[in-house]
């Protein structure tokens, strides 16, 4: 009985830690906008989005960023975005909150990418 108590606690701990670890999947949606500012792709998707930054330290999380300095598959996630805007393809990025960046320096990081028919 306590043992089950004990087991119930960690894997609540862990989700609980996992859910606020500042990264995640962002809304599923169809990229609506695209447009370089600098160095960032700056990228809107249709749906609700989802705010990773630590305590809304990246105050505008309608847009994501993609920065060609900061990814080293920069060339690789900038086809495949302009490929899934082109042909209208549901989109979905892994964010990080923990790094601001794009226009104002107030816009949650793209990591990588996920599309889907």
């Amino acid at each position: 009985m306590v043992r089950n108590k004990i087991l119930i606690g960690i894997v609540i701990f862990c989700l609980f830690s996992v859910a606020n670890a500042g990264s995640g999947w962002s809304q599923k949606g169809k990229i609506v906008e695209i447009y370089n500012f600098g160095w960032t792709i700056m990228v809107k998707l249709s749906g609700n989005p989802i705010d990773y930054s630590d305590g809304g330290a990246c105050s505008d999380f309608s847009y994501y960023a993609l920065n060609a300095k900061d990814n080293s598959k920069y060339d690789q996630l900038l086809s495949q975005l302009l490929m899934a805007h082109a042909l209208g393809l549901d989109t979905q990025f892994w964010i990080s909150g923990n790094s601001c960046q794009g226009q104002n320096s107030n816009k949650q990081k793209i990591v990588t990418i996920r599309t889907f028919r």
